[in-house]
């Protein structure tokens, strides 16, 4: 009867929390299904009051026009060329300076980390940091978005403790048949760092995928923008007369959709890419972040 009792206290308990749970997920992703299906409603659909799970009617007439009508493929390009550039030369820079500051037998280690922490908390600030773009001839530049992001001392600091909970036995047979040091790190030491290199990659690109400031103020020439700046005019700078010119513009009919289901289309086009990473990237996630934190 005491067990019969409990058993039904803690299923009650099982409900409550299911519903709780189902109605705060709910209200995450409803929003997202709501600009969804907006994006394929016609205008008639897509004016329409009131809870809505799925249109009467299909149409990817906001979708034909945001390309047909934008420079989307300037925006691809320039953000893909980021982002990949980007994550590949920060985690060049970032696991080189993480293996070398993983050696305690590093002469001034300390100094130097106490150097690179310093930087993380007070930084030079927005005109110190246009001045030198400027000064080094970046300005206008695809590489002013690539290079002041090449080196991230959080992340150092994460890599570098994953390394150090790294078998020292690993290097020591590795260098006693003769291996030096670039032979290990990127032989040994990075094929073992999969995890956190995996989880530190995902956020690069999910930064240097989001990024708009630093181009609104370093990019000048509309062909070297990225997605971002692209999406921002849509959604911030343009109202819906600015909307109407647009698609008169590109030669769509302007009946054919909204300009709300317009602005949801763009943002599913420019997000879509990166929601494809998580999942690909999801498994190394806790492993890599926990044996990073702890250690060191």
């Amino acid at each position: 009867m005491y067990n019969s009792t409990r058993r039904i206290k803690f299923n009650l308990f099982d409900i409550i929390n299911y519903m709780f749970m189902f109605i705060f997920a709910f209200s995450i992703i409803y929003p997202f299904w709501d600009m969804l299906m907006k994006s394929f409603s016609t205008p008639a659909e897509a004016t329409k009051v009131g809870f809505n799970l799925f249109p009467k009617e299909l149409t990817f007439a906001a979708y034909k026009a945001v390309f047909l009508g934008s420079d989307i493929a300037i925006g691809y390009f320039n953000t893909i060329f980021r982002t990949f550039f980007g994550t590949l030369l920060f985690l060049l820079v970032t696991v080189s300076a993480a293996f070398a500051l993983s050696k305690k037998d590093l002469p001034c280690r300390n100094t130097i980390t106490f150097f690179f922490l310093f930087t993380m908390f007070f930084s030079g600030g927005l005109i110190p940091s246009y001045i030198l773009m400027k000064w080094l001839h970046l300005i206008d530049s695809r590489w002013a978005l690539i290079i002041p992001g090449m080196f991230n001392v959080f992340n150092m600091v994460i890599i570098r403790n994953y390394m150090q909970s790294i078998d020292k036995s690993l290097e020591e047979s590795a260098s006693m048949d003769g291996a030096n040091h670039i032979y290990i790190l990127f032989k040994i030491i990075v094929p073992v760092c999969k995890p956190i290199l995996a989880t530190v990659a995902l956020w690069t690109i999910v930064g240097h995928w989001n990024a708009w400031f630093d181009a609104m103020i370093y990019i000048n020439t509309n062909k070297k923008q990225v997605l971002q700046i692209f999406l921002r005019k849509i959604l911030i700078q343009y109202d819906n007369l600015e909307v109407t010119k647009f698609l008169q513009a590109s030669g769509q009919n302007i009946n054919d959709f909204t300009p709300d289901s317009l602005k949801a289309a763009f943002m599913y086009i420019t997000i879509t890419p990166i929601l494809f990473a998580y999942p690909l990237l999801q498994k190394y996630f806790v492993k890599g972040i926990m044996i990073g934190s702890l250690k060191g």
